[in-house]
């Protein structure tokens, strides 16, 4: 992990250094074309020799394209490239003499604040330093002798101060550019995650509310199409009438739950349900249209947010369904208590019961699922236990989430 942090920093730097490199291509360039026009001139006014103006020219030529091509070189080789960078400084001003100080005092203090992206150590740009004094010094000393040896040092000392300031403040801009970049890079790919998972949050919002309102609603109609295709074999066509009218019923009731459901996916909202009435509501449903005695009992005042109670009575009425599918049930036992800080309900059937052990694995069935993604949703346990004595759900909310508590009912 350490290496793995350290690797990832050296690719940071070494990414920032081939940025701040490719940033100071124009101002070299624009610097190194006056230092040329100025030795030229000062050159030409005492001796006129074109051969060695050309020369000159072809050798800042030379020095201007290793500075446009320094991300590679530097990614080759960082002493290489000051090799030939100084080499080329130092050549030319043996062929301009008379502009040798334009020369000197203007591309060493350049080559020197460009060592300072090359380098991230201010030990290496130092010990540069010193090295170009001493090349300085001698060439210096050659070709002007010792008279104006003081003032020339004291030039190049200025200049590299000037230099040397512009150069960290320049880097210190393309760096925080370039962070910025990065920073922004990072955004958009967070922006992108949040995105997916807001799709993948949808769909399986989509999922659960088609299945506890389509699907449900769908299978409870087509129990009772069942019982009446039996009543009408047996010749019971009044009993089938008035399974047909709670048919009827339950088809308008599974239409207006779909619409309920598409309007909370279009506007989201979380309103506030009278608790108790949407729960003795659903059981008179299950009542009318299974045929199932249901015991209620409610402990307390249960005050719950709307998206609770939203979640709650989609467990409840997905328990109460399977009951009717598949329990064999003759008698079902609901039971709620719960105040603002914990909520606690169980439904208890006296039916077959079923093996646990193969819940959520078989296609098509998603309920149980379903139910244990609600729970988690709004902060709650479901645990679900099942015997030749019957099946029982519990939904366990210790703590709600922010939101969970509504104002009171």
């Amino acid at each position: 992990m350490e290496d793995t942090k350290k690797n990832m920093s050296f690719d940071s730097n070494l990414s920032d250094e081939t940025d701040a490199l490719s940033a100071t291509r124009a101002p070299l360039t624009l610097y190194v074309i006056i230092i040329t026009f100025v030795t030229v001139l000062l050159q030409m006014m005492e001796d006129v020799d074109i051969w060695k103006a050309i020369a000159f020219v072809g050798m800042m030529v030379l020095h201007v394209l290793l500075y446009r091509n320094a991300k590679r070189m530097v990614a080759y080789s960082r002493l290489l490239y000051l090799i030939l960078q100084g080499s080329i400084i130092f050549s030319s001003a043996f062929l301009m003499p008379i502009g040798m100080p334009a020369v000197l005092i203007g591309l060493i203090p350049a080559l020197i604040g460009h060592s300072i992206v090359i380098y991230f150590r201010t030990i290496s740009v130092v010990v540069l330093f010193f090295i170009l004094f001493y090349f300085f010094s001698v060439v210096t000393l050659v070709i002007h002798g010792i008279q104006d040896i003081y003032l020339l040092i004291s030039l190049l000392f200025f200049m590299n101060i000037v230099v040397i300031a512009y150069s960290l403040m320049f880097y210190k801009q393309v760096n925080a550019r370039i962070r910025t970049q990065q920073f922004l890079r990072d955004l958009e790919l967070a922006h992108e995650k949040v995105e997916e998972l807001t799709i993948a949050n949808e769909r399986q919002r989509m999922a659960r509310d088609l299945h506890d309102t389509l699907a449900q609603g769908l299978a409870g109609i087509i129990m009772q199409l069942e019982a009446i295709d039996a009543y009408l074999t047996s010749g019971n066509t009044e009993r089938a009438k008035a399974i047909v009218r709670k048919s009827m019923s339950q088809a308008r009731t599974t239409l207006a739950e779909a619409r309920n459901a598409i309007d909370d996916l279009r506007s989201g909202s979380d309103r506030a349900t009278d608790f108790a009435y949407a729960i003795q509501t659903e059981i008179q449903r299950f009542t009318a249209a299974a045929g199932i005695s249901v015991n209620l009992d409610l402990h307390g005042t249960i005050s719950i947010s709307g998206r609770t109670t939203e979640h709650t009575l989609f467990i409840l009425r997905e328990s109460l369904s399977n009951v009717a599918r598949h329990a064999q049930a003759t008698e079902v036992k609901v039971a709620l208590e719960g105040n603002n800080e914990r909520f606690y309900m169980k439904i208890q059937d006296n039916g077959k019961g079923y093996n646990t052990d193969f819940i959520g694995q078989s296609t098509g069935h998603y309920g149980i699922a379903g139910m244990r993604e609600r729970a988690r949703i709004i902060g709650g346990r479901l645990n679900v236990t099942s015997t030749k004595e019957g099946t029982q759900v519990e939904l366990r909310i210790d703590e709600f989430h922010e939101g969970g508590i509504s104002d009171g009912v």
